[in-house]
């Protein structure tokens, strides 16, 4: 994705420096037009501007042989001396693609734009003089003032200057920028928090000094000047764009737009796709062409006319021209177009097309990279055991539990109750009232699941502050001092909290229960339950408690630092993060298909293998191997040969994965894509694209990316089908995609169903105009022959145009709405799909049989006719030109799964358009007197040159049923 023009194409990137004062006027190095200097804060998808449409539709054109081929007969056909007919025969056909080629794509660049200006056209808040002001995203600037309250994306780069909170601080979800789930704290800078209001800080001078445009979105280096006095500027006081505000409402000033800002730069630039069957038919193409070239050098020395030999040899190219098919792109691209609306109008699974020159593609997928949160997940947490060591809770015993904590009489209900109580104090949520409800603020979504678990059993959160927390046990309100708290790592993977309570002070601590076992005592069943939880792909938390002596809390004062061990065991949660509907069903149904399927995510391991395993991604026997702490080169040659012996999963984290893929990068892409399933795990933008490219380029298969957010988009755009879901917090994924859909599970009728019809159909299409011009090109060849090597084209004029147009386009044409079993079907049977996504429908083999027929028909044809050949020519032309056609449309049916109405109407249109030209074209063809012996001539030259066809088809169909026909049998369709 770009964003802005590109007016100074090699700007060198500098410092942003600017000033914002008192009457809210921006200036930035005395510049009369600052805000030129930098870009505009626009999004633009759009393949062309109006100037560059032309000339670059058409350069992209010329990577087609066939086009260049075409356009060098077009010119060629102008010269009178090697004319072999009317100009209009070249210049029609390839005016009529090029005209079709620029008409599909300024829709599609079309669509792209108002996709773009809907964007671009979303509201954001400026602050103003005369105070707040909705504005488009796009007018806003470098120095602006901008107001961003909960659940509003941050429009542009921006710094924080004053929250509404006291504290200085707000929550931003990051999931559209990292793929992280859990909440980030940004705070205010502590020069404007203290001002009494918005506008208070909108009147001060200052002036703003920001490093140069980065990827980085870890780090940030500024400075502000208030008064003449520095300030420094972090990355804890950055907004960056596409972040989410989670909580509160925030005065910012605009630093980076466009393509400057993070979330931009961390997406690489749109390319212009196209099919592998595109770049297949290129190959063969090329193959008709030579043999073309060779035939019409043979022909020039057979004719044996050496002073004009040069005129003799163009003269005979342009006649075998024929073999190569000018309508070969022009019904790939309708056929296309009818693949989009059919997928369009698919009312099981709503699916929007942006790039109709893909859906063969869906058809070939061989690898599917998906992100996790937002399209394998719906990243809403919800606890699903609770262990105490005695009993097992799960949320189908709410009621109970309840009841346990009001009323407690057992020790398994005190058990319960500590570990609940536990829970609540032991975390960072910060807990707020809206509409008289409570909710709650936290960095990690699994914290909130927590307490929101325990708030339905009788124990809410009801306040937390500088020190203190309070909690409400079955009505009962009480506060408890906070003296310390244990932050979080990932390093450390625990966190804990100092609390006092009635004149005794507890450590309370949770983490992980690698790091956990190593902390509590009496832990003999916790290993075990904590196993058993992760197998069901839960997120487990181990929580433990001990009492804290005096002299634990005298050197806790004066060093901050608590000894972590000796906790007496509470218990053990299992958190589930919710996975989007179908989506163990869909990725078993997608496996069973053939495509190997990889997770990448900007999450943390432990969280990515939950996943993996809870989807299904992994399953439950699997071995998973995983790899993190890479660092040297030493460390990458242990990873790759643990790799390269490992049969099953993989879990590998970001910075092991950066190592291996600066050291060792095709050894690494060719170990993991041998694996069954892979998880990347704090994987960045630009590892994610990293991985989409180097996959499809190594192992040379096709690769499908689907995501939901903009740190997706990179990745998307680089595979080779980039399927965008359409996410809580933006459209940026969707936007930047081929496909659009609206959950994960619609991906299954879209490939299995959609992209094997696509491109099965498209592979018969293709080969059978093929075999339609080379059946043309020989009986050209036989007559040529015959007639002492003259290189004059048998067929003039009109008809020849009319062979691939208007008598055999629309039953051709019909091959696309053939479909040889039902949608219902391909979900059952997705080992059909495999069949042929490895090309078995479009290869070598099959180019042979199509050729060989094309040859022996064309032979058959030309032979048989003249043996009916009287005396005039034109009575050769009208049989042979009659057989050409009838042949064809009789191999429609050879070619179609099943009959169709549409097809039926078509093939009647077709010979209904024939016999009117015998009419309106008789200077060129007739039906002699005898029309009787005409139309049994013309039966059994077809019936002869079609039996071959007939056989084979036969053959195939009954005696060697590939399995879609042993499916169709049983299910009678």
């Amino acid at each position: 994705m770009t964003i802005g023009k590109r007016v100074q194409k090699n700007m060198e990137m500098e410092e942003r420096h600017f000033f914002v004062n008192g009457s809210l006027e921006r200036t930035h190095n005395n510049l009369k037009s600052p805000v030129e200097k930098y870009p505009k804060n626009i999004i633009c998808n759009q393949k062309y501007s109006l100037l560059t449409f032309i000339p670059l539709v058409f350069a992209q054109q010329l990577k087609h042989f066939l086009n260049i081929f075409f356009m060098t007969v077009m010119v060629l056909q102008g010269f009178p001396p090697v004319r072999v007919s009317h100009p209009l025969t070249s210049v029609f056909p390839w005016a009529l693609v090029q005209i079709f080629v620029y008409i599909k794509e300024g829709m599609d660049d079309y669509k792209r734009y108002k996709r773009d200006k809907e964007a671009n056209d979303k509201q954001c808040t400026r602050y103003t003089v005369g105070g707040p002001v909705r504005v488009p995203a796009s007018e806003l600037a470098i120095g602006d003032l901008i107001v961003v309250s909960k659940d509003e994306r941050v429009p542009a780069d921006a710094m924080l200057l004053k929250t509404e909170d006291a504290s200085g601080s707000i929550f931003v979800r990051t999931d559209q920028l990292d793929g992280e789930t859990d909440w980030k704290i940004k705070m205010s800078h502590s020069i404007f928090q203290s001002a009494e209001s918005f506008d208070a800080v909108a009147k001060q001078y200052f002036e703003v000094v920001a490093e140069p445009p980065s990827k980085e979105i870890y780090s940030f280096n500024g400075k502000l000047y208030v008064d003449n006095i520095q300030y420094k500027v972090h990355e804890e006081n950055m907004l960056w764009m596409n972040m989410v505000i989670a909580s509160g409402t925030s005065l910012c000033v605009v630093v980076y737009t466009g393509k400057d800002t993070r979330s931009v730069m961390n997406t690489t630039k749109a390319r212009n796709k196209s099919g592998l069957i595109d770049s297949e038919l290129n190959f063969y193409t090329k193959i008709l062409c030579s043999m073309a070239f060779l035939v019409a050098i043979l022909f020039t020395v057979l004719r044996g006319t050496y002073s004009l030999w040069y005129i003799t040899l163009v003269r005979f190219l342009i006649i075998f021209s024929t073999v190569i098919p000018i309508s070969l792109r022009v019904n790939i691209d309708w056929a296309r177009l009818v693949y989009a609306r059919g997928i369009e109008n698919d009312t099981d699974t709503p699916i929007v097309v942006r790039n109709s020159n893909i859906p063969e593609e869906l058809g070939r997928i061989s690898y599917l990279l998906t992100d996790k949160t937002g399209t394998l997940t719906t990243n809403e947490m919800e606890i699903k055991k609770m262990h105490t060591g005695d009993l097992c809770y799960t949320p189908d015993f709410i009621q109970e539990i309840y009841e346990m904590i009001t009323h407690p009489k057992s020790p398994a209900d005190h058990a319960a109750c500590e570990l609940l109580t536990a829970m609540c104090l032991c975390n960072n949520v910060i807990p707020y009232t809206e509409n008289n409800e409570i909710g709650y603020i936290s960095s990690s979504p699994d914290e909130i699941a927590m307490v929101r678990w325990a708030e339905k059993v009788g124990i809410t959160l009801c306040g937390r502050g500088p020190g203190w927390v309070e909690i409400t046990t079955a009505g009962v309100k009480k506060k408890y001092e906070l003296l310390h708290t244990i932050r979080f790592t990932s390093e450390k993977k625990c966190m804990g909290v100092v609390i006092r309570s009635n004149d005794k002070v507890y450590l309370y601590m949770k983490g992980a229960d690698s790091v956990m076992k190593k902390l509590v005592i009496g832990k003999d069943w916790m290993e075990e339950e904590a196993q058993s939880m992760a197998k069901e792909g839960l997120r487990t938390m181990v929580f433990g408690k001990r009492l804290v002596s005096e002299d634990e809390i005298k050197e806790l004062a004066q060093t901050h630092t608590i000894s972590e061990s000796g906790l007496d065991l509470l218990g053990v949660t299992g958190v589930e993060d919710k996975l989007q509907d179908d989506v163990r069903v869909s990725l078993e149904t997608l496996r069973n298909a053939g495509i190997k399927i990889w997770m990448l995510t900007g999450d943390k391991v432990e969280t990515a293998r939950c996943i993996a395993v809870s989807s299904r991604l992994f399953s439950r026997c699997s071995h998973i191997l995983t790899i993190t702490e890479v660092k040297t080169r030493q460390d990458a040659d242990q990873a790759i040969k643990k790799i390269e012996r490992e049969k099953d999963c993989l879990v590998i984290d970001g910075s092991s994965l950066q190592v291996l893929m600066n050291i060792y990068k095709e050894e690494f892409i060719t170990a993991v894509s041998l694996l069954s399933a892979v998880a990347f795990c704090r994987c960045s933008p630009t590892q994610k694209a990293e991985i989409a490219k180097e996959l499809a380029r190594i192992t040379k298969k096709r690769v499908c990316c689907i995501g939901d957010g903009g740190n997706d988009v990179s990745m998307i755009q680089q595979a080779n089908v980039g399927i965008g879901i359409v996410g809580k917090e933006g459209r940026q994924a969707s936007l930047a995609a081929d496909v659009s859909v609206n959950e994960f599970k619609a991906i299954v009728d879209l490939i299995l169903w959609h992209g094997r019809n696509s491109y099965k159909n498209t592979a018969k299409l293709a080969q059978f105009i093929i075999h339609r011009g080379t059946t043309l090109g020989v009986a050209q060849a036989i007559f040529s022959s015959l007639f002492n090597f003259c290189p004059i084209s048998i067929y003039q004029g009109k008809i020849s145009i009319g062979y691939v147009t208007f008598y055999t386009f629309l039953p051709v044409f019909s091959i696309v709405l053939s479909k040889d079993m039902t949608k219902k079907v391909s979900r059952k049977f997705p080992e059909l799909y495999s069949d042929i996504s490895n090309g078995s429908v479009l290869n070598n083999s099959t180019f042979s049989t199509w050729m060989f027929m094309g040859y022996y028909q064309g032979v058959v044809i030309m032979i048989l006719t003249l043996l009916f050949f009287e005396s005039a020519l034109i009575q050769l032309v009208s049989i042979t030109f009659s057989c050409l056609v009838l042949n064809e449309l009789l191999m429609v049916f050879l070619c179609v799964s099943k009959v169709h109405k549409l097809m039926l109407i078509a093939q009647s249109v077709s010979i209904f358009l024939y016999l009117i030209s015998f009419k309106v074209l008789s200077d060129e063809i007739q039906i002699p007197a005898e029309w009787r012996k005409f139309l049994l001539q013309v039966l059994l030259v077809n019936i002869i040159a079609i039996l071959p066809a007939f056989a084979q088809c036969a053959w195939r169909l009954w005696m060697n049923p590939p399995s879609y026909r042993k499916i169709q049998a049983t299910y009678s369709y």
